[in-house]
């Protein structure tokens, strides 16, 4: 008899799995149930990550499917860690597994609040941003995560983005320009977190994503060099929703932030039909002097100090 389990990230991932390994098999849940002696619900169950079983009917389950050898011993491993709250996700793993795993959670998710110090949110990003990120390689699987904003029941979402992200010309003055733009016109609420000589808990923790879903089971996703990290502890997720309301006093809000969006992209527009050498250097003023400074109020990136 299969045990009972809260449904985490590890274990929805593993439920993914093995929809995606049946359907490869060409065989429907009822299909499959049958053949195995289960019941209907118990795959499906299974199959959303909110139902454990012992690890024999799993391997039976992978191998009705086709699945042997190293994929079935990945597979596996995957299953045994399916309780944890803390998921720590090595960037071992294949590219496409680890956006998969956020995927899953951004498309359950009923609201998405993201703090980001060092480049534009991705799901916010444009087409030749990403590209200036990765290099020059395109990202197909990150055009398809931002459809998450556009469905008809999209989540809520709040970005907020700290103010030196903006002044970072990544990919230069055009893409920025661009870039800015489409924050914009994002479906989805962005605000700027000025500059400060206090740093507050975003600096000091430093970029994250906080998922909320309907099932009361909140995620926070943190990336870094080597891994991604999926956080459900209940004391955990607490500590990051006191940075959020932290940020949400600092923050500037919805119409500031867009007033300050648009003035930078102005600047950078502007920028973008002079030589690179100049353009150059006025970008080294604005981050040398660049401060929202005042009660709230919006400096342009070409005001004086």
């Amino acid at each position: 008899m299969g045990l009972r389990r809260d449904s985490t990230a590890r274990s929805r991932l593993f439920g993914e799995e093995l929809r995606v390994r049946r359907r490869a098999a060409g065989l429907g849940g009822s299909a499959l149930a049958e053949s195995l002696r289960w019941s209907s619900a118990k795959i499906t169950k299974l199959e959303s990550g909110e139902r454990g079983t012992s690890e024999v009917d799993v391997a039976v389950y992978l191998t009705r499917c086709g699945v042997v050898g190293d994929e079935l011993a990945r597979l596996l491993a995957l299953h045994r860690g399916g309780e944890k709250d803390v998921w720590v996700q090595p960037f071992g793993a294949e590219p496409a597994e680890r956006v998969r795993t956020l995927m899953t959670e951004e498309a359950r998710a009923t609201a998405i609040t993201s703090y980001d110090c060092l480049l534009i949110p991705g799901l916010l990003q444009s087409a030749d941003y990403t590209k200036a990120v990765l290099r020059g390689e395109d990202s197909p699987l990150r055009t398809t995560r931002q459809e998450v904003l556009r469905r008809p029941n999209r989540p809520d979402a709040v970005f907020f983005v700290d103010e030196q992200v903006l002044r970072r010309p990544v990919g230069g003055t055009g893409v920025m320009h661009d870039q800015l733009m489409a924050l914009l016109f994002a479906p989805a609420v962005v605000r700027i977190v000025p500059v400060g000589p206090i740093p507050h808990g975003g600096v000091r923790e430093g970029s994250f994503v906080l998922l909320d879903n309907a099932d009361h089971r909140p995620v926070v996703y943190l990336e870094n060099k080597v891994s991604n990290v999926f956080l459900e502890n209940p004391a955990h997720v607490a500590e990051y929703r006191t940075t959020v309301m932290e940020l949400s006093d600092l923050a500037l809000g919805e119409p500031e932030s867009r007033e300050f969006v648009t003035r930078l992209a102005d600047e950078y527009g502007a920028l973008h039909g002079r030589s690179d050498d100049v353009a150059q250097e006025q970008l080294q003023r604005w981050q040398r002097r660049g401060e929202l400074r005042g009660g709230g109020r919006v400096r342009g990136p070409g005001a004086g100090a």
